[in-house]
């Protein structure tokens, strides 16, 4: 925790950056900060950053809205097919997912002539493979999964890969919970417009 807040304070962009300076206060106060950085202090401080975790949430989520309200859409894509393009085109600045996303993306393959698709789905997988149907292709029987991936993990190795943040928001607050209902808990802040 003490790391946290040390990270937070080298931080231009949160809200408890301190500029680094030569500074006999600024020395003094840092002192002082990590003496009181104990174990103990931090237990007993956790509700409030825990709190403060929402708050920044809460702001995220704001922020996100506003862009949808645009006229114009913002720069904004919400849905796991525009946000999906908005990564491999390398638009997206900021990849926000809820944690009670539960979704996984199946590569679906013919075993007899070698026909994949691409498939998410929150059905459970094996029951998901068993009612999948002939191959369009060939019409066999014999479509299974070839690979399984959970969809938090998979958009947000694209993410990094194209130098995007990563968010994931949680379902405790009533921005979370919107965010969750309304837009299936995949959204992203853009770079610049997708047309």
């Amino acid at each position: 925790m003490v790391a946290l807040g040390l990270k937070w304070m080298l931080s231009p962009e949160s809200p408890f950056y301190v500029k680094p300076r030569f500074s006999a206060e600024l020395w003094s106060w840092g002192w002082k900060f990590y003496r009181a950085s104990t174990r103990a202090h931090v237990e007993r401080s956790a509700p409030l950053l825990r709190d403060f975790g929402l708050m920044e949430e809460k702001d995220l989520i704001s922020r996100f809205m506003r862009e949808i309200g645009k006229q114009d859409g913002g720069l904004s894509a919400y849905g796991e097919a525009q946000v999906r393009n908005a990564l491999q085109i390398g638009a997206v600045d900021m990849l926000i997912m809820s944690e009670k996303l539960r979704k996984v993306r199946l590569i679906m393959k013919c075993e007899d002539c070698g026909w994949t698709k691409e498939e998410t789905t929150a059905e459970d997988p094996i029951e998901f493979e068993k009612r999948y149907g002939p191959c369009p292709q060939c019409q066999h029987q014999a479509v299974a999964i070839d690979q399984e991936t959970d969809i938090v993990e998979e958009l947000s190795l694209i993410a990094e890969s194209m130098g995007s943040k990563v968010k994931i928001v949680s379902g405790n607050s009533d921005e979370g919970e919107l965010f969750f209902k309304a837009f299936g808990g995949i959204g992203a802040i853009l770079r610049f417009r997708v047309g």
